[in-house]
């Protein structure tokens, strides 16, 4: 990859931008090369190695260790869009990582309306946790159900994995969903529980997931750090 001179963004954002890519498209791990390395790599000065670093460091990307150099802060987590249906907990352990929740509440709500709506009527249960990855927090995640669903569920550790008990003690199954990614500025609350600079981009998908009948069981969404997870969507022509 090399610098494009007549790029308006200066030499360093697109060192910064060529440096994100390759962590996240090639799942890069460990140790970067050094500030001479990308010295001689990129043809540019160390201030300007420096000042792409910096913006990495500063997304939570690398981290830099007195006297050893600078790392990738965390093992980026793909989620790959093939047809299949997977959990977070899945995705996160394909990755060779230690998935994890926490909850933080489970309330009957009446607020969207849009959400109580999809279920039929004019309240709904909200299950608020967040989602970890070896101890690291990268998502919040807001699981809504009708009210009879959320009321089975509340027998349950809603720390434990969700669609597990759904399936073995509840005897319901999620056959297919519906998911849509866009991108959001987080609220200060949730940037908070994010751990992320106030104002950072953050990506958000909205799951409507059905039983073998079509019949909508859960609508989630899960707003996920966006310096620590990335979809790859596969397409083919027919």
């Amino acid at each position: 990859m090399v610098l494009d001179p007549h790029n308006p963004l200066p030499l360093h954002a697109q060192i910064t931008n060529i440096l994100r890519k390759r962590i996240f498209e090639e799942n890069l791990t460990g140790k970067i090369p050094s500030e001479r390395e990308l010295m001689d790599y990129f043809a540019v000065s160390r201030s300007t190695v420096r000042e792409a670093i910096e913006a990495l460091v500063r997304d939570g990307i690398l981290e830099k260790k007195h006297g050893k150099g600078t790392f990738v802060a965390v093992r980026p987590i793909k989620e790959e869009w093939i047809g299949t249906f997977s959990s977070y907990t899945e995705t996160i352990e394909r990755a060779g990582m230690r998935s994890g929740a926490k909850l933080l509440s489970c309330n009957i709500k009446r607020e969207p309306a849009y959400i109580a709506e999809m279920f039929g009527g004019e309240e709904f249960y909200m299950i608020k946790r967040l989602r970890y990855a070896n101890d690291q927090v990268i998502a919040i995640e807001r699981k809504c159900f009708d009210l009879e669903t959320g009321r089975r569920l509340l027998d349950y550790d809603l720390n434990a994995n969700i669609y597990k008990i759904m399936e073995s003690s509840l005897g319901i199954v999620l056959w297919e969903a519906d998911e849509i990614v866009t991108s959001a500025i987080p609220s200060k609350e949730d940037a908070l529980l994010l751990e992320v600079p106030k104002r950072s981009s953050v990506l958000v998908t909205e799951r409507s997931s059905f039983d073998s009948d079509y019949k909508l069981i859960e609508f989630v969404q899960t707003m996920f750090r966006a310096d620590k997870y990335s979809f790859r969507i596969k397409m083919s022509r027919n």
